[in-house]
C-alpha cells in the first residue's frame, strides 16, 4: 500500500512540473526543450541550439536508447520540457530523463489498446 501512494505522489508532482509549460513558454520555448510536434509553432522541426555544426556533426555519439516495454513502434514526436523527454504510445506515457535515459515516471490509463496516438501535450490549466 505504501508503495501505491509513493508511486501515486510522483507522478502527481512530476505532473504538475510538466503542467508548468504556459502560453509564453510555448510562443517563444526555451531552445533546449521541444515542447510540441513540430518544435515550435514556426513548425521548422529543427533544434535552434548552436552547438551542432557541419564541422562537429561526424562527431555525434548516441549516449542512450531506450524502448518502451511492449511497443513495436513509436509513431508520436517525443516532447522535452526542462530536461525530462516524455514518450507517448498506445494510451501510456514514460517520462525520461533526457541526459541519462532513466526512466523518471512511467503511466499507462486503462483499458490497455493497440490505437495508436498521435503524440503527447502539456499545458499549464
Amino acid at each position: 500500500m505504501k508503495r501505491f501512494f509513493l508511486i501515486a505522489a510522483l507522478v502527481a508532482g512530476a505532473a504538475a512540473i510538466a503542467a508548468q509549460v504556459n502560453d509564453q513558454r510555448l510562443l517563444r520555448p526555451d531552445p533546449q526543450d521541444w515542447v510540441m510536434y513540430s518544435g515550435a509553432y514556426n513548425s521548422h522541426r529543427h533544434s535552434q541550439l548552436k552547438q551542432l555544426t557541419p564541422g562537429n556533426v561526424a562527431q555525434l555519439q548516441a549516449k542512450w536508447v531506450y524502448h518502451m516495454a511492449g511497443q513495436e513502434a513509436i509513431q508520436a514526436v517525443p516532447i522535452v520540457y526542462k530536461g525530462v523527454m516524455y514518450i507517448s504510445q498506445f494510451n501510456r506515457i514514460d517520462a525520461i530523463d533526457a541526459r541519462s535515459g532513466n526512466i523518471v515516471w512511467q503511466y499507462q490509463r486503462p483499458p490497455l489498446t493497440r490505437t495508436p496516438q498521435r503524440g503527447t501535450a502539456s499545458y499549464d490549466k
